[in-house]
């Protein structure tokens, strides 16, 4: 039975292919059969509305206004699309600005769908251009029409517009992300985003009382991320419902030294990242915390030395139970400061630590201080590609760390514990380090890792050394034999290159 359902003759087929073996000893060539041509069919437009809706939400607004010109299929479906992106990255003229509020005002007046997932709205207000007055109405428009996810960012700096009232009384917003604004809650000024789950704020100035009234009106919040906001009061985190907490390079209580509280039972994630000279955090109910990153940076005077110490050893102590830990150059100096001066780090429960170091001779007593407190420690990476935020030492410590051509690691004069939980250690963007201090490090893991799997070296997308190929290839070998020759206290401990 062929394609169609009839039956074919066998012996018919038979008959056909001895009067083809024929024609073909008689040299006589048929000419082709034709093959019908199928008609050229518009296999997108035939998909259903909503996967062509889906296709269109990747493209910007005006891609998506144009597509209504393919077909009378395309011409009005664009209007029930759920996401809506409007993005300007500069105005070269104020006729370009006109025209870019008539576009979005007339695409928003042909708009269909009562139920927004995503509004996007981008604008580079810079160099004296203001926010158009019809932003308001944009915004508006988004919360009427139940957005689910409102993106807004007016930068690259911080821009003379304040978000409007009505946004924070919102019962179907679940993401917002506000960049290079200002919020101001007034003071009877009602709060009420209780579907909201993340809030990320990048650029923004915030009133006095601002965040506290923001968390105390966001019920279920599980994401907060803070970058470069300005506050003019204290901030204390207090909220039951988060999880993640990102505070980067911001600025709070301009000139004042500050304490910042943070209170959150089932937070999970916190990342602490930029200059804290003049705040002091105080971590209060944070049993659920996970995973903590502290990178911080600063100028720090040698007076100050013993209290910066001081306030991240305390902060150290209290991240004991995490189980995933990252530290930067800044604190592992601090660790390095209390150990030539016979103090100990936190000991430590975390079973991941990763240390984002270039191995400095002045990093060596901090990084092997924490090494030794923290006995639980399963995996361990050296990340030898970080930005470089240097304490400043006194004269004394440098002088302590001043190994006269000695190795930096034999000065410090240690006796090192097994590492009994170690099974993983990977060496990240190992390229230009200096031997003196990366290769001790590799040689005293290699020797007290009883239980130790694999060490991956990462040699990193530059490779080793900026050099020819040739040169590359034998400082590649060398170092490789070296690597390798290092006694291993694991039977089972691979060394493994990528």
């Amino acid at each position: 039975m062929n394609n169609e359902g009839d039956y074919l003759d066998p012996e018919g087929e038979e008959e056909d292919e001895e009067e083809e073996d024929e024609r073909k000893e008689e040299g006589i060539m048929m000419p082709p059969t034709k093959i019908p041509r199928t008609q050229n069919l518009d296999r997108i437009s035939a998909l259903h509305d909503s996967v062509l809706l889906h296709i269109l939400s990747f493209l910007p607004m005006e891609d998506v206004v144009r597509a209504g010109a393919l077909s009378r299929r395309w011409q009005f479906l664009w209007t029930s699309t759920s996401t809506l992106v409007f993005k300007r990255k500069a105005f070269d003229t104020t006729n370009d600005i006109h025209k870019f509020v008539a576009f979005v005002n007339s695409t928003l007046l042909l708009c269909r769908c009562s139920n927004i997932k995503k509004f996007v709205l981008h604008l580079s207000c810079d160099y004296g251009v203001s926010v158009p007055p019809d932003v308001n109405r944009w915004i508006r428009f988004a919360t009427q029409n139940n957005v689910e996810d409102l993106d807004l960012n007016f930068g690259p700096d911080e821009a003379d517009y304040t978000l409007p009232q009505h946004l924070f009384t919102n019962s179907s917003l679940r993401i917002l992300s506000a960049s290079s604004c200002e919020i101001g809650i007034a003071p009877n000024g009602q709060i009420s985003l209780i579907s909201l789950k993340s809030l990320t704020l990048d650029s923004v100035y915030l009133s006095d009382g601002a965040i506290e009234k923001i968390l105390s009106g966001c019920p279920v919040l599980e994401i907060f991320n803070m970058k470069r906001v300005n506050a003019v009061s204290p901030l204390d985190i207090n909220s039951a419902s988060l999880k993640k907490l990102a505070i980067q390079q911001c600025l709070i209580g301009v000139g004042k030294y500050v304490v910042l509280e943070i209170s959150a039972p089932n937070l999970q994630l916190l990342a602490l990242v930029g200059n804290f000279q003049r705040c002091r955090f105080r971590l209060v109910n944070i049993s659920s915390l996970v995973k903590a990153n502290l990178c911080f940076s600063g100028d720090y005077c040698c007076d100050n030395h013993e209290k910066m110490r001081s306030q991240s050893l305390e902060l150290l102590e209290k991240l004991e139970h995490v189980k995933e830990l990252h530290l930067w150059p800044w604190c592992i100096q601090v660790l390095s400061v209390g150990d030539v001066k016979g103090l100990p780090s936190p000991m430590s429960s975390c079973k991941i630590l990763t240390l984002h170091t270039h191995v400095m001779k002045w990093d060596v007593p901090g990084i092997a201080s924490v090494l030794q407190s923290s006995p639980d420690l399963e995996k361990l990476v050296v990340d030898l590609s970080p930005l470089y935020h240097e304490f400043k030492f006194c004269r004394k410590f440098i002088t302590s760390c001043n190994s006269d051509g000695k190795n930096p690691w034999s000065s410090c004069k240690r006796t090192y514990s097994p590492f009994t939980h170690l099974k993983t250690v990977e060496i990240v963007d190992f390229k230009d380090v200096d031997e003196e201090t990366v290769l001790p490090l590799i040689q005293i893991l290699l020797l007290n890792a009883t239980v130790l799997e694999k060490m991956v070296i990462k040699i990193g997308k530059s490779g080793y050394k900026q050099c020819s190929e040739c040169t590359f290839s034998m400082e590649f070998v060398r170092l490789t034999h070296k690597l390798l020759s290092f006694p291993r206290a694991s039977p089972h401990a691979a060394i493994l290159f990528a």
